[in-house]
């Protein structure tokens, strides 16, 4: 206890040392808000202002202007990772860290969950242990999602010219940062190329990764940069995760002369156009006469079969036309300014989702009801044919005579749309899938759906009842983590459920804690007075034996016992 009032005020007494902060002004690149939310004055805020107070000052006075810290225990804890541009002196770094806290508390309001890119460092929280990606097994390149940034505007060059200079100097940035892993600025490297205009690049790694991992993540961004974004030779073009970051531009994006002085890549020759050769010998002009009103006259034949042919399938497929059918769907139709009023001109701010067709935005009318209005990428056929067929099936959903077998209940109830119902979708499909069981059936008569039925025996302690007798002790172990997953992910309240990015941890990383489930949605039953409040501040982990619970005692073949952070 002693040492620990001594470590605070050494920090406090660094922090009054620094020089003033500098000013930052600028708005950061990008921010990404991927957590639950949590009350005013809770526990988790209480940790993440021990956070935000910490990690400004740790990163400054490291050598590599890199920190990581947490706060309070399960689930209410606080993990944060920051770190500086390599060539950022003391007080700069202290200032952006700062900055982006203040960033994530305007973009990211009440979030449990932060991710804020800015000019000069990257911070990243969460009340989920994020760190452990690095862990030995842990660490999956296609897991890593990058934010991409392209400068307006176009380099006066060649196209294959540009690109072997952005692939030459990432490839020595790339190269050099792995040399520098002995030295003070631990992976970070800049270079500047005698390109005409002249290129400047920069790559860093955070400094807890194995040389294995950085070189991995940086050719990763590579490669991502090369060979999907370079058409139209942007003048400049930068990829960032959380770990690493790969930047090249015609302006500086550091301070101070370059680690590296590049030649640029020799200029490729000029394509050459051969010129056909002459057609020798000349023909008469009755054979040619003759040649082309023959040409014409076959040329009228086809064309009028082809019209024909044409017209037939028009007529046969006029009234199947996606539109079309879009409009026999018994839908209000409603006109383009409509839309746009009613998304506040399709404002980012009112963006739910994009796929791969088009992008979801939410609404509210005159008369205040919410829609979700999609928008078209482009106008290939598939797009409207998707769109034609989600029409047909929302139209469909809104029959008094259906079962909502994977729908939210704040979609069912209340028409509300938001990306935690797509969560609570997959977490229904988890269970049916381990129990071998349809959502819309039970086994049990006093029961009505699958939801009621794995909690029953969920909070009897007889979850093992519902698996498949043939399943050894490793693959109950395993069935039984994702039920729990499930069960997260099919919490009644939207904020409850986690994130799809948390759920995929949850999936691939054994060791990961989890958090005791409540009563979830569309239950129909008597709550068992063992069943676990949402209040429990128990963390289970899954093992060959069966599942740990933090409560020491043994029901039907699962054994439970007390668990503490280390």
């Amino acid at each position: 206890m002693l040492a620990g009032r001594y470590t605070i005020i050494i920090v406090v007494f660094a922090f009054l040392l620094l020089p003033a902060p500098l000013a930052v002004e600028n708005p950061p690149y990008e921010s990404y808000c991927d957590g639950n939310g949590y009350a005013v004055n809770s526990t988790f805020q209480a940790n993440l202002n021990l956070l935000t107070a910490a990690l400004p000052v740790n990163a400054s006075i490291s050598p590599a202007g890199f920190a990581t810290a947490g706060f309070g225990s399960a689930p209410d804890q606080a993990n944060g990772l920051a770190l500086c541009r390599g060539d950022t002196n003391a007080s700069t770094c202290a200032a952006c860290v700062a900055a982006a806290f203040q960033d994530a508390q305007q973009l990211c309001p009440l979030s449990k969950g932060a991710t804020v890119y800015r000019d000069a460092c990257v911070l990243r929280f969460a009340s989920w242990p994020f760190l452990d990606f690095l862990q030995e097994g842990q660490w999956l390149v296609p897991e890593l999602f990058p934010s991409i940034f392209k400068g307006p505007g176009s380099v006066n060059a060649s196209d294959a010219w540009f690109s072997a200079a952005v692939t030459g100097i990432f490839r020595a940035l790339v190269d050099h940062a792995m040399a520098t892993s002995n030295a003070t600025r631990k992976y970070f490297a800049t270079g500047e190329m005698d390109f005409d205009p002249k290129l400047y690049g920069l790559a860093q790694c955070a400094p807890d990764l194995t040389l294995a991992q950085c070189r991995d993540c940086l050719r990763d961004l590579a490669t991502i940069l090369t060979t999907q974004y370079l058409s139209g030779r942007p003048p400049s073009i930068s990829a960032f995760v959380v770990w690493c970051s790969l930047i090249c531009s015609v302006s500086p994006v550091y301070d101070g002369r370059a680690m590296l002085q590049l030649a640029a890549p020799p200029v490729p020759p000029p394509s050459t156009t051969l010129t056909p050769p002459s057609s020798g010998r000349k023909r008469s002009a009755a054979v040619i006469s003759a040649g082309v009103a023959c040409s014409i006259a076959l040329m009228l034949i086809i064309s009028a079969i082809c019209f024909l042919r044409f017209q037939r399938r028009i007529n046969s497929t006029e009234n199947n036309h996606p539109l079309k059918k879009i409009g026999r769907a018994q839908c209000t139709i409603f006109d383009l300014p409509t839309l746009q009023e009613a998304t506040e001109h399709f404002s980012e701010k009112n963006k739910l989702g994009e796929g791969g067709f088009g992008t979801v935005y939410k609404g509210i009318l005159s008369d205040g009801q919410e829609i979700a209005v999609k928008t078209l990428l482009g106008r290939t056929g598939d797009g409207l044919q998707q769109l034609h067929n989600e029409v047909l099936v929302l139209a469909e959903l809104q029959h008094k005579n259906l079962v909502s077998g994977y729908m939210a209940p704040e979609y069912v109830m209340h028409g509300r749309v938001s990306p935690k119902i797509d969560v609570f979708s997959f977490g229904v499909l988890v269970l049916e899938i381990v129990t071998r069981r349809s959502n819309c059936s039970s086994d049990d008569h006093s029961t009505v759906n699958l939801l009621s039925d794995v909690w029953d025996h969920w909070s009897k302690g007889t979850m093992l009842q519902m698996l498949h007798p043939s399943l050894d002790e490793v693959a109950q172990s395993q069935a039984l983590r994702c039920i729990h997953i499930g069960l997260l992910c099919v919490q009644s309240k939207p904020e409850d459920r986690p994130d799809i990015s948390v759920v995929v941890f949850m999936l691939t990383r054994d060791s990961m804690g989890l958090q005791p489930p409540s009563q979830p949605a569309f239950f129909f039953g008597r709550e068992s007075p063992s069943a676990l409040g949402s209040d429990a501040r128990s963390s289970y982990t899954y093992e060959r034996s069966g599942f740990i619970l933090g409560q020491g005692i043994s029901v039907n073949e699962i054994t439970l016992s007390e668990l503490y952070p280390r």
